[in-house]
């Protein structure tokens, strides 16, 4: 608190003594009267000018006697002015703002740390209001996002373990962990998870979107440039800040209800349902119940089902209901409290295909001597597993959550809260179990095998509190701003190793983030020049906690345990296991085993500490608008022995504007940046114990498998270093036109990153010489390290990358006079990720004694299996390279007999092609009618969707209904059989318009 009190003091020194002359005094408020505290109030032309105190009023000393004009502005506001004549007393002039429904003439949070609507920018700033939020028709605040920022994507992935529930985002190509959330224009904390499966942004941490309640924001800003310099860390992508609604009265109430309308297209009548794995048969389709099929064996033995009949069938999934309630209460004298809760519950979407695969044969000795049993078990019969019972879709969920926000005005200060808590469960399934995998099955318990659900519990908590007022000439915010992610695993499922047994839940354990984040942030003018200082100190802690024993542990451990429950015993004790389940049981619960205490002990001091500064201006040189910005950042973190890695980072930021012709604006913009890696990178630990022999004495010892804290002995043993912060230079130049009514802007970007952050492939040991010389070559520098692992991955500092593209936005509005009025809006992204480099920790550099591999292949195989073809694809080429969003909103007409204001939002949103992160490995031979790249990895071309919702205002409820991708379009199959799973994953699972087809909706909205 001293450290805080004496910053004060010395801002206050740059106060300087007011000059005689008249005066200039009033009020800021809302059109309802409300006192608009903080809201900036200058004389144009000169240096003077002031932010009105708590209760709104202002007073600006020391004006010469003269004709002004005054101006008035204020976040989320429409700027005012009007003209005053100074003389020797004071003059009064009271402003009113409007809250502005206008995008561009919004004064905006982000971009500037001073009073600038986003026209008036020097960077690209786009605000999407309240109005454009309720016209998107999404429930989720990601989902509203992406349908309105054509450089904002989130994939709707299937089968990515935690991923499922926390989905990943990316903002201009670059991945979740290089996106600064702010709420309100503070710093949000990021979730506990880190994406490790097969999904856009894997091996980063990010911002969880939808543990923000869309029914609590006003408006979304989205900072489309390179940020580190004025926000710190992570701002490298673009900055997303999210204002929360406010209020001291009214409210209202929301329910939404929707789901599915996919129709699933008949199976043609010939068409193999076996022909996948066992025939020539190369496109999956989704199960349809209406199918029917002949069962017999082909010339080769093999099984076979023939459909003979099959229609289409519309299926109707994925049910949403949601409740959403906000209201506003006075508090104190002049304060206000807005509450917004919501709940949502969401069914599963499953558009899973059948899986060509036979799992028993009549007459064997896989089951029973019983044709009929056998027959009952028989994937080929005319009884069959259900195949709905794998999920290849959205995942089932529920969502309860609230938020805050909260102002009181005392004096010349106002004192301000917000923040909430959400709570989320998930339903995602796993990899079918199938009755022939020995070690995962007891036939016993599951004679047809299962599908394992993850089951997780994520909660989400953040509280901020603050002060604002006015020291001398300057405007000072202090605040502190605290978060909390808990993602808890849980698991319905079978261990195995523990024997037969029903599927039931395992606590498996789970992740927790914490973060807290102090601020000073002042600002000033300084004659001409806008000047902001200020200090963050910030706090981050990031834990692993254990799951339950059996979920993890061997039950059988030593023993010679078989999955198969049918057994003989001699004489002599000796036991017989035949069958068809006659393997060694997995230890830990299948689909994803729990985190042990050792891994839980990896995080105790998973500890950050860091302590920023940072100096903003800007200049009006008249004939342009510069300014610049820098900031240092000192960050300690705690090494798994207790030990310090400390390092900081300076970055800076210039910017200028300049308007030649009234109405067309040119821009540019030039900055470093950094992000420091997460503590769930440096600290992810995921490790399993396996039973191998040992390479030198043969003997049978226990050896460590999995993900590994880059300070383990496994990273270090191949030369990783400590994870170091990615940084980056970003360029971006533009132009905006604003010509009657049309508003149009262009603006180019370029950004290069040094050192990202990857996860690398997995590193494994041989005893083989000869047959693996990479791997003896591994296992030779571990064996040197003496460490006991085999294999494992980690993350480290691997690659280097430039994405470049261009954005554009459009918007015109047509007053139709008693037609009503119409609004046309276009965004258009294009982005390009290329690799520029790849890194190699020092131990890699060259082949190690004894050599049994020359140094040129030891590093290529060692590039590869640190960061391969499929991690680039995914990084440069698993999201669509370009964007379209194009609206079209009709309003302000109503009905001539019911007198009924109605409206029409109509959207067009075109996802550009991508590509699958899977390739061939040489003639892809049936890709004859897809399109594939040089790697032979399937391209998905572009889709096109369409949205239309009508609404209805019936005075204090208004009606909507609508259609989410009305001509229920879908992405491109998965022609590649080694990937779709012998045709059970019909869609790709990084689609941006995922694989759900039509979604129908009706909201109603009561306003009190």
């Amino acid at each position: 608190m001293k450290k805080l009190i004496s910053l004060i003091a010395v801002l206050g020194l740059f106060s300087g003594l007011m000059a005689q002359g008249g005066s200039i005094y009033g009020t800021v408020t809302d059109q309802d009267g409300n006192a608009l505290p903080g809201a900036n109030v200058a004389v144009e032309g000169t240096s003077s000018g002031a932010a009105a105190d708590g209760s709104g009023g202002y007073t600006i000393s020391g004006v010469a006697p003269g004709t002004y004009t005054l101006s008035a502005s204020y976040i989320g506001y429409e700027s005012a002015s009007q003209s005053v004549t100074v003389g020797a007393g004071a003059v009064q002039a009271d402003f009113a703002l409007d809250v502005s429904a206008l995008a561009g003439k919004a004064v905006s949070v982000i971009g500037s740390r001073f009073a600038h609507t986003a026209e008036e920018q020097a960077v690209p700033v786009d605000v999407f209001t309240a109005q454009e939020i309720r016209r998107a028709g999404f429930s989720e605040t990601a989902q509203i996002l992406q349908s309105l920022a054509p450089s904002f994507n989130m994939p709707r992935t299937s089968i990515a373990d935690g991923s499922d529930t926390v989905r990943p985002m990316t903002l201009r190509g670059l991945g979740s962990g290089q996106v600064l959330v702010l709420v309100n224009g503070k710093r949000r904390h990021t979730t506990a998870l880190v994406h490790v499966n097969n999904s856009p942004s894997r091996g980063d941490t990010g911002v969880d979107l939808n543990a923000i309640p869309a029914a609590a924001i006003e408006r979304i800003e989205v900072l489309r440039d390179g940020a580190a310099a004025q926000y710190g860390s992570d701002a490298i992508a673009g900055v997303i800040n999210i204002v929360l609604k406010s209020g001291n009265s009214g409210g209202s109430f929301n329910v939404y209800t929707g789901n599915n309308e996919h129709v699933i297209e008949a199976i043609p009548t010939g068409y193999d349902l076996y022909g996948i794995k066992y025939g020539d048969e190369t496109e999956p389709f989704t199960w349809n119940p209406t199918t029917e099929a002949n069962y017999s064996r082909n010339a080769d033995g093999n099984p076979q089902a023939i459909v003979t009949a099959s229609e289409d069938y519309t299926i109707n999934d994925g049910a949403v209901t949601q409740y959403q309630l906000t209201r506003g209460f006075s508090i104190g004298n002049g304060g206000s409290l807005l509450i917004a809760a919501e709940y949502r519950d969401r069914g599963l979407s499953n558009r899973v295909g059948v899986e060509g695969e036979q799992y028993f044969e009549p007459n064997s000795d896989y089951w029973s001597d019983d044709e009929a049993e056998s027959q009952r078990l028989q994937a080929g019969s005319n009884w069959f597993v259900d195949p709905f019972r794998m999920r290849w879709g959205d995942q089932a969920q529920s969502n309860m959550g609230f938020m805050f926000n909260a102002d009181l005005p005392a004096g010349d200060k106002r004192y301000y809260a917000f923040g909430g808590y959400t709570s989320r469960n998930g339903d995602t399934g796993c990899f079918t179990r199938q009755p022939d995998q020995g070690n995962k099955v007891w036939l016993s318990s599951n004679p047809t095998g299962f599908v394992p659900h993850i089951q997780p519990d994520v909660a989400d908590y953040s509280a901020s509190m603050g002060v604002e007022g006015v020291f001398g000439s300057w405007s000072y915010d202090i605040s502190n701003t605290y978060g909390m992610n808990d993602y808890h695993f849980y698991m319905m499922s079978t261990n195995a190793s523990y024997g037969p047994e029903q599927l039931r839940s395992y606590d498996i354990g789970g992740f927790k983030f914490d973060q807290n984040s102090t601020n000073v942030d002042a600002t000033t003018k300084m004659g001409s020049i806008d000047v902001a200082a200020g200090l963050e100190m910030r706090s981050e802690s990031f834990r692993i906690y254990a799951g339950e024993t059996a979920s993890f542990a061997n039950g059988q451990a030593g023993t010679s345990i078989v999955g198969w429950d049918s057994a003989e015993e001699d004489s002599l004790g000796n036991v017989t296991y035949t069958g068809l389940n006659s393997s060694t049981a997995g230890s830990g619960c299948q689909c994803f085993s729990g985190f042990k205490p050792s891994n839980e002990l990896a995080t105790k001091n998973a500890d950050r500490s860091v302590m920023a500064f940072y100096g903003d201006a800007e200049m009006d040189l008249g004939i342009a608008r510069v300014g610049g910005a820098v900031r240092m950042e000192s960050y300690d973190d705690t090494q798994l022995d207790g030990s310090s890695n400390s390092y900081s980072n300076l970055s800076f930021k210039g910017t200028v504007r300049s308007e030649p012709i009234s109405g067309v604006v040119v821009r540019g913009a030039f900055s470093t940046g950094f992000r420091a890696p997460a503590l769930a990178q440096a600290y992810q630990a995921k490790i399993a114990t396996n039973f191998l022999p040992d390479p030198i004495t043969g003997e049978t010892v226990a050896f460590e498998v999995g993900t590994f804290p880059v300070s383990h002995g496994f990273p270090v043993a191949l030369g990783a270093e400590a994870l170091t912060p990615e940084t980056s230079t970003n360029l971006s130049a533009g132009t905006s036109l604003n010509f009657g009514g049309i508003r149009v802007s262009v603006d180019y970007y370029s950004i290069n990153i040094k050192d990202r952050i990857v996860l690398t492939g997995n590193f494994t040991g041989s005893s083989d010489a000869e047959g693996n010389p990479f791997g003896y070559a591994v296992q030779s520098l571990l064996d040197a390290a003496g460490e006991n692992a085999s294999g494992g991955r980690f993350f480290m500092n691997g690659v280097d990358t430039k994405t470049s593209g261009i954005d554009l936005t459009a918007a015109y509005g047509m007053d139709l006079g008693g037609l009503g009025a119409i609004d046309l809006s276009l965004g258009y992204n294009s982005t390009e990720t290329t690799i520029e480099d790849i890194h190699l920790p020092d131990g890699l550099s060259s082949s190690p004694e004894p050599t049994v591999i020359s140094d040129e292949d030891f590093v290529t195989k060692a590039k590869t299996t640190m960061f391969d073809e499929r991690e680039m694809r995914t990084m440069t080429a698993a999201q669509p390279k370009t964007n379209m969003v194009l609206g079209v909103s009709w309003s302000n007409y109503s009905l001539p007999v019911l007198d009924v204001p109605i409206g029409v939002n109509f959207k067009l949103h075109q996802f550009g092609e991508y590509h699958s992160r899977y390739a061939v490995s040489e003639d892809p031979g049936y890709f004859t009618a897809v399109e594939y790249d040089d790697g032979f990895a399937q391209v998905y071309p572009a889709v096109m969707t369409m949205d239309l919702e009508v609404t209805a205002d019936l005075g204090a409820m208004s009606i909507a209904c609508g259609a989410k991708n009305l001509t229920d379009e879908m992405p491109e199959k998965n022609l590649l059989t080694s990937r779709n799973n012998d045709g059970a994953f019909v869609y790709p699972s990084t689609s941006p318009n995922g694989m759900n087809g039509k979604f129908v909706y009706t909201k109603l909205s009561f306003n009190f």
